[in-house]
């Protein structure tokens, strides 16, 4: 922050800019700094602020939504599905690893089978699985004295006023560009 010249080193010229960089890894992260000198141009004007403002960002974990379309409540064939829900014995909603039994030579004990695998034909839900999006929050609080000014960003927001219009942010970086979010257009999500 810079001081404007022949002026009270606790007004801020709001024509200069503070630039932060905040690097970090795609989990929550959080930063607190306290602000107690400030330069015009050079290190030779250092002034020391009496109310020295206090800066707090957090920072949520990165994280991608999907959008999930459900297309159809549909009859499938268990041609080769069958195999794999008679090995996880799960075609039941409220079956648990042991429902079905076997007797002591290792035979499958009749009337504990799943119910959709003898079958052959079971109902399942298909969602395809549709446009992308990558979600986030910052929360950026500046406090001098007993004066709070707070934003919060996010994808939609990435411009950012406080209320009393003494703090204003901008991101750019990282997030605005965020594009290496996994595509699964051509998959669906499947669920019995």
């Amino acid at each position: 922050m810079a001081a404007p010249s022949g002026a009270s080193i606790d007004v801020l010229n709001c024509g200069n800019f503070d630039w932060f960089r905040f690097v970090k890894s795609g989990r929550e992260s959080s930063i607190v700094a306290e602000i107690v000198e400030v330069e015009e141009n050079s290190t030779d004007y250092m002034q020391t602020l009496r109310r020295p403002p206090v800066i707090t960002i957090h920072r949520s974990p990165a994280y991608a939504i999907y959008q999930l379309i459900h297309n159809i409540r549909v009859m499938m064939l268990l041609i080769d599905l069958s195999e794999y829900s008679v090995k996880t014995r799960k075609c039941e909603p409220d079956a648990l690893k042991e429902c079905v039994r076997h007797d002591e030579i290792g035979h499958v004990i009749e009337h504990s089978e799943p119910l959709c695998c003898p079958s052959g034909r079971c109902r399942f839900l298909v969602f395809g699985i549709g446009q992308r999006s990558v979600g986030f929050s910052i929360q950026i609080e500046v406090k001098v004295g007993s004066k709070v000014s707070e934003v919060i960003l996010g994808p939609i927001n990435r411009t950012a006023t406080s209320e009393d219009k003494f703090l204003r942010v901008i991101l750019f970086g990282d997030f605005v560009g965020y594009s290496s979010i996994p595509s699964f257009e051509d998959l669906y999500l499947v669920l019995p």
